[in-house]
C-alpha cells in the first residue's frame, strides 16, 4: 500500500519507520496533492504513539475506554454509532441472494474463516479452507470483467484484492506480520510488491488499489474495504462485496470504522484529535470530496464526537494513531481486546 502524506517532509523527518513501511509510488505527487494544511485544525504531523495518553476524558460520552493509558476496543454499536443502520455489512451470503456463482468459493472462505470482527483463521484456510481459497484465486486470474457494469467492476475488484492479500499470507504462515516480507520494512519485494495473476494479468496489489480501484472510482470510501491482513486495517467481511449493495455497504462502512476508536480519538484533557493514518497517508482523497479531512471525518463520525470537533475545531490538535501492522490472526484475537497506537 503506498503511502499517502498529508505531511510528508516531516514525516521523513520524525518518523522514517511508518514512512518507510508504506512509502511506495510517486511521493512527489503525493506531497503535491495533499499539501496546504487547514490552519484551524493546527494539524499536527507527529507520528506520536497513542499510548504516551495516560489521562482520563472527562466526558465519557466523547471520549473511548483507557486502561494503562492505552485506548483499548471497539466502540460499541449506539444509536449514534453506525448510520445508515441497514447492516448490510453483517448479512450471510445466504441473505444476500446473489446469484453469482463467481464469488461462492471465496463465500465459503469468508463464511467458514472469518469471525465477526473480521479476523482470519489462517491455520485453518492452510487446511480444509485452502481448495476453496485456491480455486477462487485461480478463477479471478482468469476472469475477464470488463464485461461487467462498472459496479460490478467495481466489487471485482475488492474482492480480487481482499482474497490475494489472504492467500498471500496463508501461503507465508506463520508470520507475524506482513512487513515481514521483502527487505526495508516490504519497500524492496514486499508484501504489495508480489504479483499475482487477475483479470489475465501479473498484477500487484498495489496495481490493483493505485492503478485500478482509486484512479478509477475516485471514491476515498474504498480504504475501509480493503484489509491488509493487519489489525490496524478494517474488518473483513464475512462474505463477498456484490454490485447490488455495493453503494450503501460503502457508506455502512464508513460510519462503522469512524466509530472506532481505531479510527477516531478525543483526548479531551490535552484537546488532541487522534485519527487513523489513513487520513495521513490518504489525507488528498478525502480531501478531495470532502474539501479537507475534517470535514470528512465531521460528515461520519458519532455525533458525540462530531459535537466535540465542532466546538474545538479552532484550537484543537490533530495527531495520527500508530498503525498496528500486527497479523489479523484469530490467534491474536479479540481485536476488542488489543491495544490502540501501539505497533
Amino acid at each position: 500500500m503506498r503511502l499517502i502524506s498529508v505531511s510528508i517532509v516531516l514525516l521523513i523527518a520524525l518518523s522514517p519507520g511508518p514512512f518507510l513501511a508504506r512509502s511506495q509510488g510517486d511521493v512527489g505527487a503525493t506531497a503535491a496533492s495533499s499539501s496546504g494544511e487547514n490552519s484551524d485544525t493546527a494539524l499536527s504531523s507527529t507520528a506520536t504513539s497513542l499510548s504516551i495518553v495516560t489521562a482520563a476524558c472527562q466526558s465519557t460520552s466523547a471520549c473511548n475506554q483507557l486502561a494503562g493509558g492505552t485506548v483499548t476496543g471497539e466502540s460499541p454499536k449506539s444509536e449514534v454509532s453506525l448510520k445508515p443502520k441497514q447492516e448490510l455489512s453483517r448479512r450471510s451470503w445466504a441473505e444476500v441472494g446473489t446469484d453469482q456463482a463467481l464469488y461462492n468459493p471465496w463465500a465459503r472462505v469468508l463464511a467458514g474463516y472469518v469471525d465477526e470482527e473480521g479476523l482470519v483463521d489462517y491455520t485453518g484456510l492452510g487446511g480444509e479452507g485452502y481448495d476453496d481459497l485456491k480455486t477462487f484465486i485461480t478463477t479471478i486470474g482468469s476472469t475477464d470483467p470488463t464485461g461487467f457494469s462498472e459496479t460490478e467492476q467495481f466489487a471485482f475488484w475488492i474482492n480480487a484484492y481482499n482474497a490475494i492479500t489472504v492467500y498471500q499470507v496463508v501461503q507465508r504462515y506463520p508470520i507475524e506480520s506482513v512487513r515481514e516480507v521483502g527487505i526495508l520494512l516490504g519497500l524492496v519485494g514486499g508484501f504489495f510488491k508480489q504479483e499475482y495473476r487477475v483479470a489475465n494479468r501479473e498484477r500487484t496489489l498495489d496495481n490493483i488499489e493505485h492503478d485500478i480501484l482509486r484512479p478509477t472510482y475516485n471514491d476515498p470510501r474504498i480504504h475501509w474495504t480493503l484489509v491488509c491482513a493487519a489489525f490496524g486495517c478494517p474488518r473483513l467481511l464475512r462474505r463477498p462485496y456484490v454490485a447490488t449493495d455495493l453503494d450503501p455497504m460503502l457508506t455502512e462502512l464508513s460510519f462503522e470504522f469512524m466509530a472506532s476508536p481505531r479510527a477516531l480519538y478525543i483526548d479531551d484533557d490535552n484537546v488532541i484529535l487522534w485519527v487513523s493514518s489513513y487520513f495521513d497517508w490518504y489525507g488528498g482523497d478525502f480531501e478531495v470530496k470532502a474539501g479537507s479531512i475534517i470535514d470528512y471525518i465531521l460528515a461520519h463520525a458519532p455525533t458525540d464526537k462530531a459535537a466535540w470537533i465542532r466546538e474545538h475545531r479552532g484550537t484543537m490538535r490533530v495527531q495520527f494513531i500508530d498503525y498496528d501492522w500486527t497479523l489479523n490472526d484469530q490467534a491474536k484475537g479479540p481485536r476488542s481486546q488489543r491495544p490502540i497506537g501501539q505497533s
